[in-house]
């Protein structure tokens, strides 16, 4: 068979070659592919693919290479700080919790496996509020974003089943959609806007509209308009029911909750009673419509957080109070029971925490069906006899499950084969379900990722995450460094009130992740341990630390490399941090913020003689600001930092000493205009990250390039991010980048692709290659 693919997701398969980057890999024979930027596939594109055989044209599919992310908790941006490899796996320490695909705010995930599902458009923005099922196998997504796929989309697009955006269905908004209904061939969204626009055209809609399903086009007559955000909807059909915290709707006022006629959007007079406070969520099933959120009553009677209403009239259907200790953010039916999500600690009286179920005719708490999360829920769905939750979560039924979680319908009982996770916030969690795919949004960056606490491995050659291999660490890590079989991790932990500083430094089998069994951890009293450098018996290691197995060491020390025990006699006496180790030969080279090393006058740069630990006095070099890096050249020793001259000669942030010369070299146009935080050295090119923002006269950001040789700045290798860069480490031709940055450039494009805190670069050409 012959597999047919292209970037464009309308392309006529019968002329693949006419289509954007159209291409054919003949003779096929299944299993799975890798798309390789190298291979011409770009890793921000959406690629569509057909099988041809015997004549014969499949239906396509559609997949994407998506970036890897990392990610921390709660947090959108975690940190790679270092990177090691060995003949099969790449090592990656920094502070960290998850390492997944960057999806953004919204995915499409196989509900049977938790995987991405399709060709997975990246939504440029920081929400999704608002999903619905299209009844083709894609769906409506609403929000505040800018684009998604890398087509101008703003708070309102369509995917179809494939992933692709229909660049055909357009309704652009203001301001973010918060609500999203879908009837036959009519889309009803609410949020925080005051005007859709459409090819020009605009559309004064005060937080309720009406689209085609088609194309996105605006309905010209429905317009019952709102003061206040409507944070909901729903419809039947006949009615759009909406709740949220308006003033007015549709020329009623002081209402929270009201009913329009579907067909004209008039305001259905004398529907319902009015809640006491805001109306987060409104459902509608079998007949009846189900509110919740932060009200206590409905029209003066007691509703504590949910309540069910007919939908012709808006009375209530349940003289039973549920008796909610809190707020219910999200409502899903089926059977016999609907299933609450929210933030909650109690219904009728019994302990539910964040989730629970009440007899969808009566309101009373189902006492046989019980679970919890730890966090809040804002999110539920039920799909295929399980119950889908989205929140604010660390644990579900008391199992680790980072945001997502899945439950059995009959007792509440955690489901534990289906754990895809994601990192950000659920704080507007939504989802909807069509076939065996669900797409789920909310305010995140990433979705079916893998828990890796500080470490992770990854594939050498596929550059995945490895499954089997896992080393989750106490603390994140600044440093690894990986020689004979053993990675070295060092880092520190997290400062407490009224407890010492603690250091870190750990040796793993780096095959299986294991802690070595002979390594016994050193107890490190100090700050943090930033640089390490390893011989054939010990382990150096500095930073900013005081004490080491009970005995004094001043911001340096060396251990056993097998064992971990304190090389006793070895004592340098560094006045501050050591941010930097270099070893050459009988020769340690330190770099970092002292100012005096073994009561000697030495600025920020020093030699010790490896063995004994003794100040090597002929080395007489001074930086005038912090070295925070260093690299070994041949005999050269480069140095990167804050400084601005050595030896009171004019260096920009780099500079190079002559080792066998003893002597400062001159430098040409290599320099920047802030700080150096990373070195790495491909050839005679020298490879600089940090925080600075050109290199003499000429923009760089954050990221630059210098010929060694003919000491000059290299004019085509020009890639940036958006913040700081600080780690570089070149693997494979490749060269992985981390930071603080959202978006990565590549030197050959003017496109910002977003990339959270790390990033692989093309080695040779600065272009972005995953």
């Amino acid at each position: 068979m012959n597999l047919l693919y292209s970037s464009d997701s309308d392309c006529d398969w019968l002329n693949y070659t006419l289509c954007d980057d159209g291409g054919m890999m003949p003779d096929e024979t299944g299993g799975s592919l890798v798309l390789r930027a190298d291979d011409g596939f770009d890793p921000d594109t959406g690629w569509f693919f057909v099988i041809e055989s015997d004549a014969t044209l499949s239906y396509p599919a559609g997949a994407r290479p998506v970036p890897l992310a990392a990610t921390k908790y709660d947090r959108v941006t975690g940190r790679v700080f270092d990177a090691a490899v060995d003949a099969d796996r790449i090592y990656l320490g920094g502070d960290f919790s998850r390492l997944g695909p960057l999806t953004g705010p919204g995915a499409a995930v196989h509900m049977d496996s938790g995987r991405l599902a399709g060709a997975v458009p990246y939504i440029d923005g920081p929400s999704v509020f608002a999903v619905a099922a299209d009844g083709e196998g894609g769906f409506y997504i609403g929000g505040r974003f800018e684009s998604v796929g890398g087509v101008p989309r703003r708070n309102l697009a369509r995917i179809d089943a494939q992933g692709r955006v229909d660049r055909g269905w357009r309704a652009n908004t203001d301001e973010a959609v918060t609500g999203i209904a879908v009837h036959e061939d009519r889309v009803f969204v609410s949020g925080l806007f005051g005007n859709l626009s459409r090819d020009g055209d605009s559309f004064e809609r005060e937080g309720l509209a009406l689209v085609s399903a088609v194309d996105g086009a605006v309905d010209p007559d429905w317009n019952p308009g709102s003061e206040g955000t409507v944070w909901t909807l729903a419809t039947d059909g006949e009615r759009v029911y909406v709740g949220g915290s308006f003033a007015s709707v549709g020329g009623d006022s002081g209402v929270a909750l009201a009913a329009l006629d579907a067909q004209t959007g008039e305001l259905i007079p004398d529907w319902g009673e009015t809640p006491d406070n805001v109306v987060v969520t409104v459902h509608v099933a079998d007949g009846v419509v189900y509110v919740g959120g932060y009200f206590e009553t409905l029209g003066g009677e007691a509703a504590n957080g949910v309540m069910a209403l007919n939908p012709e009239t808006g009375e209530r259907l349940w003289d039973h109070n549920p008796a909610v200790d809190g707020l219910v953010m999200a409502v899903s039916a089926d059977g016999e029971r609907l299933y609450l999500g929210g933030d909650f600690e109690s219904v009728g009286g019994l302990t539910r925490d964040n989730l629970a179920a009440v007899d969808r005719n009566t309101g009373a708490v189902v006492a046989g069906w019980e679970t919890s999360a730890d966090g809040a829920v804002w999110g539920v769905g039920v799909h295929g006899g399980w119950l889908y939750a989205a929140g604010n979560f660390r644990q579900a039924g008391g199992v680790e499950r980072e945001l997502l979680a899945a439950f059995d319908l009959t007792d509440g009982e955690l489901n534990a084969d289906w754990n895809p996770g994601a990192s950000g916030h659920f704080t507007a969690g939504t989802m909807a379900f069509s076939g065996d795919v669900g797409f789920f949004g909310g305010r995140l960056q990433e979705i079916t990722g893998h828990d890796r606490r500080y470490l992770a491995a990854l594939d050498r050659e596929t550059g995945q995450v490895l499954e089997d291999w896992r080393a989750d660490q106490p603390t994140h890590l600044s440093r690894l460094l990986l020689d004979e079989g053993t990675l070295y991790a060092s880092g520190d932990f997290p400062f407490e009130a009224g407890e010492p500083d603690w250091g870190y430094l750990t040796a793993l089998n780096a095959e299986t992740g294991e802690k070595s069994p002979s390594w016994d951890p050193p107890e490190i009293v100090g700050r943090t341990v930033r640089a390490l450098a390893v011989d054939d018996e010990r382990l150096y290691f500095g930073g900013r630390l005081s004490e080491v197995d009970g005995e004094a060491r001043h911001n340096i020390a060396a251990v056993n490399r097998y064992n971990g025990a304190l090389v006793s006699g070895w004592a340098p006496n560094v006045s501050s941090q050591v941010s930097a180790i270099a070893k050459k030969g009988d020769r340690l080279y330190i770099g970092g913020r002292f100012r005096e090393v073994n009561e000697e006058d030495k600025l920020r740069l020093a030699a010790l003689h490896r063995v004994s630990g003794e100040l090597d006095k002929s080395f007489e070099f001074n930086a005038a600001s912090n070295v925070s890096v260093l690299g070994l050249f041949g005999d050269s020793l480069l140095i990167g930092g804050q400084f601005r001259s050595i030896n009171e000669v004019e260096r920009e942030r780099l500079a190079i000493i002559d080792l066998e010369e003893n002597s400062l070299l001159e430098m040409g146009e290599i320099g920047v205009s802030d700080a150096v935080s990373s070195i790495a050295f491909d050839g005679s090119r020298l490879i600089v990250s940090g925080a600075f923002q050109q290199s003499g006269d000429t923009p760089r950001r954050r990221l630059a390039a210098f010929d060694l040789d003919s000491k000059t700045l290299i004019s085509d290798w020009q890639p940036e991010t958006d913040l700081v860069a600080t780690l570089l480490s070149p693997i494979d031709g490749k060269l992985f980048i981390s930071g603080s940055f959202q978006e990565v450039t590549g030197s050959s494009d003017d496109r910002h692709r977003p990339r959270l805190g790390f990033a692989v670069l093309d080695l040779e050409s600065g272009d972005v290659a995953r």
